[in-house]
């Protein structure tokens, strides 16, 4: 008995140890996708479709559907907070009043930091598509909007994120008009001290992120 209660104490403190080191230092490799997206025009939409651009300046008007998003996925409420805080840009597509799909234009967030890109950029991300709605092409007309969208907003390019063994992800960028710009690995230290030791040409190789 005291042996097992030993061998449970020592799992529990090993656990322990190794959440508190994931703390001090975590390492992250990405994918990085460009398209440009200055001038970029605002595409044909699918039959039936519509396209709402959510910003800080017309939240507000939108709240059913805010709600709506929230119910979709519970971390929309964080994303919907930034675009409160003119930080991030909502893309929501609707058929027939339901919502089919959403995603976001991230202008200044914690992600953004982390990978450290150039202020000309844009960083696009968490898609999502209703499963009856998948298979359409709309991913690829929501990266069109997106890229409108960042274009509007001031920005040269955008750019997106994925591990490298997410090959779905990587052709559904590639089909959507962007293009492999290299690989980012980076160590974060004390959840806020960021080093790049292998970065695309642009990307700072130090940052703060607080």
């Amino acid at each position: 008995m005291r042996r097992l209660v030993e061998s449970v104490t020592q799992t529990r403190v090993l656990a322990t140890l190794r959440r508190g080191a994931r703390l001090l230092v975590r390492s992250r490799t990405h994918l990085l996708y460009e398209r440009l997206c200055d001038n970029a025009p605002f595409p044909s939409l699918g039959d039936g479709e519509q396209a709402l651009i959510l910003t800080h300046e017309n939240l507000a008007l939108h709240q059913p559907l805010c709600g709506a998003l929230v119910a979709m996925n519970r971390e929309n409420a964080d994303y919907l907070d930034d675009v409160r805080k003119d930080r991030v840009l909502g893309v929501v597509f609707t058929n027939d009043g339901r919502i089919v799909h959403h995603a976001f234009v991230f202008k200044r967030n914690r992600t953004v930091k982390l990978l450290g890109l150039p202020r000309t950029a844009a960083l696009v991300g968490h898609a999502f598509t209703v499963d009856d709605y998948r298979g359409r092409g709309c991913q690829g007309r929501s990266l069109d909007v997106r890229a409108w969208v960042a274009g509007q907003a001031g920005f040269e390019r955008m750019i997106a994120e994925t591990s490298p063994d997410n090959l779905a992800s990587q052709r559904g960028m590639e089909k959507g008009g962007m293009r492999l710009i290299g690989r980012i690995d980076l160590v974060v230290l004390l959840n806020c001290v960021v080093l790049r030791w292998r970065r695309p040409e642009g990307f700072a190789a130090f940052d703060l992120c607080l």
